[in-house]
């Protein structure tokens, strides 16, 4: 009798301690089974949104916790949010979660050095098949294939207002010039159909054997993305701004401008679209030729084929620090 209950006292120790074992490895555990959840929402620009995304995607992976993408949201979403125009995103190393957190915009959760950012854009920033079909087209339109024409990307509009500084349109060919003299096809993305006009007069007038292409339409001064921003432009005219003389011939123009907050689904869709395709024959292109004063630039930057062919005017024979830990959105 003795005998059997010692045996009975012995396993049911053994039970106790695998039960407490197994509480123990869940409490010490209980951050490795965290979900995090990254928003896209409407505070800010499609790329400097997606910077912080991509941060909160970097510290899922390092560390081993789920991420998913929340764009319900999102300022550029036309029905569903990302999946308009990308694939499905997320990570997931546990069926179950035991706590979730969501972050947004301007929301660091670690510091990355900008390489890692650059080395993770081919898993997140993957198009569907209707964005492919929408690339091809315009491929095919203007026969561009890889390598074989150059690019130059110029931002203004609202970014004009505060964060960018006006450069001529000729010094971003005058760079490109120097770095390929044989150039004869240049994509141009801007969302300011001035710079066409005026690299267009430029080619003419030099003789340049230069075919310039772009998306950009004929009546856009630049793109807006919340109307507050329209107020600091119209104050930019009255006091001594840096930009003060361009934005006052074109203020006009940019107060009639529909802000992206204002506009419908469908006028999100082709504003994004046309974005993300002009973005891509950016990144296809031989030599881009830009600035880094927008965090579309920026991307392009990182996502280039070869990156070591996007220039920045600004430090022409100067290249970025790879190793230097920030988030783009922030700047290189």
């Amino acid at each position: 009798m003795i005998k059997k209950v010692k045996t009975i006292y012995i396993l049911i120790t053994v039970m106790v301690g695998v039960v407490m074992c197994g509480i123990l490895f869940w409490w010490n555990n209980q951050d490795g089974f965290e979900c995090i959840q990254s928003s896209l929402d409407n505070s800010a620009g499609f790329y400097s949104t997606f910077f912080f995304t991509m941060n909160h995607y970097l510290f899922c992976k390092k560390n081993k916790i789920n991420f998913e993408m929340k764009s319900t949201e999102w300022l550029f979403k036309s029905k569903d949010g990302w999946t308009d125009y990308f694939e499905p995103v997320s990570l997931n190393y546990y069926t179950e979660c035991i706590t979730n957190s969501t972050y947004s915009h301007s929301k660091v959760l670690e510091d990355f050095a900008i390489i890692e950012y650059k080395n993770i854009i081919k898993d997140i920033y993957i198009y569907n098949h209707r964005t492919k079909l929408k690339i091809n087209d315009i491929v095919n339109k203007f026969g561009l294939n890889s390598n074989t024409y150059d690019s130059i990307f110029i931002r203004r509009g609202d970014k004009l207002a505060e964060e960018s500084k006006l450069l001529e349109e000729t010094e971003y060919l005058n760079l490109l010039l120097s770095k390929n003299p044989k150039c004869h096809t240049i994509f141009l993305q801007t969302d300011d159909y001035n710079c066409f006009t005026k690299l267009q007069e430029h080619i003419n007038t030099n003789k340049l054997n230069i075919k310039l292409l772009t998306l950009c339409d004929e009546n856009s001064v630049g793109v807006i993305v919340h109307n507050h921003q329209k107020k600091i432009l119209n104050n930019a005219v009255k006091t001594n701004h840096k930009n003060k003389q361009y934005i006052s011939q074109n203020i006009d123009k940019m107060n009639a401008t529909k802000t992206l907050e204002d506009m419908n689904s469908e006028e999100k869709y082709k504003h994004t679209i046309d974005m993300i395709i002009g973005v891509e024959l950016c990144i296809r292109s031989n030599i881009c030729i830009t600035d880094y004063q927008s965090n579309v630039a920026r991307f392009i930057k990182l996502a280039h084929r070869d990156s070591i062919n996007v220039h920045n005017i600004l430090f022409p024979d100067k290249d970025i620090d790879y190793n230097h830990l920030i988030c783009p959105a922030y700047g290189f």
